[in-house]
């Protein structure tokens, strides 16, 4: 007697199918981790040429810089002018009006939602008196997990909240 086999055909094109679909969404996730690291990297760049930008208005003004006049733990209130267009018939700026004015225009390109990095917080410190030859460092940091805040540590997961992967901080350390 020979007997006849059915539904062979379709329990095979059904285990492909499976294979076919855990295929595809490892593909997608290699994906979105290509994307989130690409992402992380656009806002370490973003930060390293913000620093950049203070460096050079520094290295600019260095009278200024030597007397530790950019050395900031906050944003500074508005010193109230603009030393391009506050200053005609040929006057300028002195050295500190020059250093409060870029220390404040600074501070807002960071607190700008257009500068590229949310959240952003930073300081300006020096080390040994801001003499001459005395190296400043810059701290940027920004909410790259896009959770609200700045998180300065990994937090592990609990059974009511999720974990929190601590945000990056970039230090620059410079001596104009």
């Amino acid at each position: 007697m020979k007997t006849q086999q059915s539904g062979i055909t379709l329990l095979e094109v059904l285990i492909t199918l499976v294979v076919i679909a855990i295929g595809m969404l490892g593909m997608a996730s290699l994906q979105l981790g290509g994307l989130r690291s690409n992402h992380d990297a656009y806002y370490r760049s973003q930060a390293t040429s913000i620093a950049a930008d203070l460096t050079d208005r520094m290295r600019s003004n260095l009278t200024a810089a030597h007397d530790g006049t950019y050395a900031a733990q906050q944003a500074p209130e508005d010193p109230g002018f603009d030393c391009r267009d506050s200053f005609p018939n040929g006057t300028t700026c002195s050295p500190t009006e020059l250093a409060a004015a870029d220390l404040y225009t600074w501070y807002q390109m960071l607190a700008d939602p257009a500068s590229g990095l949310p959240g952003a917080a930073a300081t300006v410190s020096c080390a040994a008196g801001c003499g001459a030859g005395a190296p400043y460092t810059i701290s940027l940091t920004w909410d790259e997990n896009r959770n609200g805040q700045i998180d300065a540590a990994n937090v592990a997961a609990t059974e009511s909240t999720e974990a929190v992967e601590a945000d990056p901080v970039l230090n620059v350390v410079f001596a104009p």
